[in-house]
């Protein structure tokens, strides 16, 4: 916690929070408030799960889980789906770069009310917004339309390499005449109208057909992880044969080469010893090929710096000190926390710093101790001579101060290996450079379930292949990677899946189990009794939504434990696969429910189930705290989202941190990855209002440094102990002015007063 001199004059602030009269009863835990509504919500809401919960085993297929009794449980909230704008077709693969593309069309009297180029169009991103230049004719006497690239591409706009697609080189400023759909492995033409139909008439949802360029070295699929020392890294499997990778940055205008490699790796930090991820900072998008002898693949599919950059701390915030000095402070005045700049320059965010006063480095005049922030290579220093080293008394004392909440979480793409695009082996290489496109006119067969549910019912039955030859959608490995991420963070009966390939020729999802399939089963029936007991137990006929939420929140709180090893293990550099290996169930719905033990994925899980089985709309969130993999839960109340993180909740030092609170109020700690979401749907669980937030109802919510003055001043004469949350406009420096005028004010200036600041919550002793 940072610390200003004039406070340090008027103020005790050492002060261990664990003493403030909570006593570690969870049970009663700052529920001094009532959060509890008089009304049930209005939203919308859940289905219920059909049937006994304990007894999932059915007879339909000889499957243990059947549709029906999947259909009870929400994925990324089915409340809040929404419709694609497209109808997919079937994908094609491997097809020449430059082809022409042939439209069959039965209009009876051509083009001419409408421009041939407001029918179709050809784009780089699968919600086609990002349309490439093309030359277009239509030929009235056979009826087609012939869609090919410009042959100038000067205009090429689809991510061409300098040299390659495009003619602008280093040595000179011209374009070559070839015909290009750019570096890109893969686009998506899109087909507006009804070509069967004998008058213009646009569909209400253009068909969407994905289609990929042929190469003679295969692309690599990049993945994106942030390393042990926080800077954010490219990595993608080795391609057979391949002598060396090329690392492309720039835009979709143009791509310049960024580096070379043999391995399979690429770190976006220039190591200067002062930032990090130092590469990011251009906003540029990335991309790698593969080479061999003197062919290279297409564009791998591409990266984009922005959605890293918000994320990726640079440096230290130029407001804050990093360099202490005994002759200034003591050890107590040091930060628990610091700002960190991120890469895009403009994002400034709060992470934790643990100090290490156990190991000392020796220096000329005495002894350095170094405060690292955890999961990133920023360091602040505590330096004091030799008779000014800390005593273990002063240490201890430190180390019992509020110290950053236990969090990490395990990450699923690491389990998703399926290829951008299928290898010329698996699919031969189409050679004609003239494709015919006729659109089928047998209306398409509606699936009874959708892609995320015929997967999570697959994965569920322990099916080691899927079979997804019904949704042309899966054809697109972007996409089928973006439905499997939110249904393995949103199913969470799904426990010990490793690795989920795709055979592109079949149409087959594969996966690989870490366990049998009966000690799956055992597991999963073990985690439904325990919470057909936990529901029987606590949730009442007649609850509100509101009334649900807080009920499941408090049996968590009461029955869960953090596994603190875990924790640890991750700080002390241990590999977070390694992690989520050795402590398997620490990280599933099984550790928390029935073991009582776990991490914050493992929280976040529980509650999800017990939400579910409790029709209570809920999902699983997914992200970083301050530098670590994080998951957390939102919840609908009416038809707003709110954030609820019962790992962090779970704290005999600060009640109910976020409980039913905004996006804004976590932006300064927390980052969203969209991860656990459809692309398509992730804003939709934007939360924006404060008015259900613990402390808001609580009454303990300040918008501004006079109502925080108010609060304090209201609460000194009535409470020993209190905590109220400060609005994320109000600065450390304004809520410390606050509590000095306050207290003057109050003319208690001389009362033993202690306080704490974490999390956008001020927390302050009397006495």
């Amino acid at each position: 916690m940072k610390r200003i001199a004039a406070l340090v004059l008027i103020l005790c602030l050492i002060f261990t929070f664990a003493a403030c009269g909570t006593t570690g009863d969870k049970k009663d835990e700052g529920r001094d408030a009532d959060i509890s509504a008089s009304t049930d919500a209005t939203g919308q809401k859940t289905d219920t799960v059909q049937g006994d919960t304990g007894n999932p085993e059915a007879q339909e297929d000889n499957r243990h889980y059947t549709a029906l009794w999947l259909s009870g449980f929400a994925f990324a909230g089915n409340d809040t789906v929404i419709e694609d704008a497209f109808e997919d077709v079937t994908p094609m693969y491997n097809l020449p770069d430059g082809h022409e593309f042939k439209i069959k069309v039965n209009l009876k009297d051509g083009f001419f009310l409408h421009s041939v180029n407001e029918c179709f169009g050809i784009f780089t991103d699968r919600e086609c917004t990002n349309e490439v230049m093309l030359e277009m004719e239509y030929d009235d006497s056979t009826g087609y339309v012939t869609i090919a690239p410009s042959l100038k591409n000067i205009m090429v706009n689809s991510f061409p390499r300098e040299g390659i697609e495009t003619g602008y080189l280093s040595s000179g400023d011209f374009y070559l005449d070839t015909r290009t759909w750019g570096g890109l492995k893969t686009y998506y033409l899109a087909i507006k109208i009804d070509t069967n139909a004998e008058a213009l008439e646009f569909l209400d949802k253009p068909m969407r057909m994905m289609f990929t360029i042929a190469a003679d070295v295969d692309s690599p699929t990049v993945k994106v992880k942030t390393n042990n020392e926080g800077n954010v890294t490219l990595y993608w499997d080795q391609v057979k044969g391949t002598e060396y990778y090329k690392v492309y940055s720039g835009s979709r205008f143009r791509m310049r080469e960024l580096g070379r490699t043999d391995k399979t790796e690429f770190v976006l930090d220039e190591g200067d010893g002062f930032r990090m991820n130092s590469l990011l900072a251009g906003l540029n998008d990335f991309a790698v090929v593969a080479v061999k002898g003197e062919k290279e693949s297409r564009l791998s599919n591409i990266i984009k710096g922005e959605d890293y950059a918000k994320t990726a701390p640079l440096s230290i915030s130029l407001h804050e000190s990093y360099d202490f000095s005994a002759d200034e402070v003591t050890i107590m005045d040091l930060p628990r926390d610091i700002d960190v700049e991120m890469a895009d320059y403009s994002t400034v965010r709060t992470y934790p710093v643990i100090w290490d006063f156990r190991n000392p480095e020796e220096t000329g005049y005495g002894y350095a101790f170094y405060g690292k922030v955890p999961g990133t290579t920023l360091r602040v220093r505590y330096r004091c001579l030799k008779d000014e080293v800390p005593t273990e008394e002063e240490i201890e004392a430190f180390y019992n101060e509020v110290q950053p909440p236990a969090s990490v979480a395990e990450e699923n793409i690491d389990k998703i290996n399926i290829p951008n695009s299928p290898s010329i082996e698996e699919v031969p290489a189409v050679t004609d450079e003239e494709i015919i496109i006729e659109m089928d006119e047998e209306p398409k067969q509606e699936n009874e379930l959708s892609l995320a549910q015929t997967i999570a019912l697959g994965m569920l039955n322990h099916e080691t292949t899927i079979e997804l030859s019904a949704y042309p959608e899966a054809g697109d490995p972007g996409y089928l990677s973006d439905v499997i991420q939110m249904v393995l963070s949103q199913c969470v009966l799904i426990i010990d899946e490793e690795e989920i390939g795709f055979d592109f020729e079949n149409q087959y999802l594969i996966v690989k189990y870490g366990l049998t399939a009966q000690e799956s089963f055992d597991k999963q029936q073990k985690v439904l009794e325990k919470a057909e007991e936990v529901i029987n137990t606590i949730i009442a006929d007649g609850m509100s939504v509101e009334e649900k939420e807080r009920v499941i929140h408090g049996w968590i709180v009461e029955n869960g434990r953090y596994y603190e090893e875990v924790l640890q293990a991750y700080y002390d550099g241990v590999d977070l696969n390694e992690i989520a290996e050795q402590y398997t169930d620490s990280f599933n719905v099984y550790g928390i429910l029935v073991d009582g033990l776990g991490v914050c994925q493992s929280y976040a899980e529980t509650f999800k189930l017990l939400c579910d089985l409790s029709e209570v709309p809920a999902v699983v969130a997914r992200g970083t705290l301050g530098s670590v993999p994080h998951a957390w839960n939102k919840v609908m109340i009416g038809n707003q989202w709110y954030n609820v993180d019962v790992t962090n909740n779970d704290d005999n030092v600060l009640p109910y941190p976020v409980y039913n609170a905004s996006d804004r109020m976590l932006m300064k700690y927390y980052c969203e990855d969209p991860s656990y979401a459809l692309d398509s749907e992730f804003l939709a669980y934007s939360s924006y209002d404060d008015s259900q937030d613990y402390y808001y109802k609580a009454g303990l919510f300040s918008r501004n440094a006079d109502e925080l003055k108010k609060l304090i001043a209201d609460q000194l004469s009535t409470a020993s102990v209190f905590f109220i949350k400060t609005d994320t406009d109000l600065t450390e420096e304004a809520v410390i002015e606050s509590v000095v005028q306050a207290i003057e004010e109050s003319g208690q200036q001389d009362s033993e007063i202690k306080l704490i600041y974490h999390m956008n919550i001020l927390g302050i002793r009397n006495g």
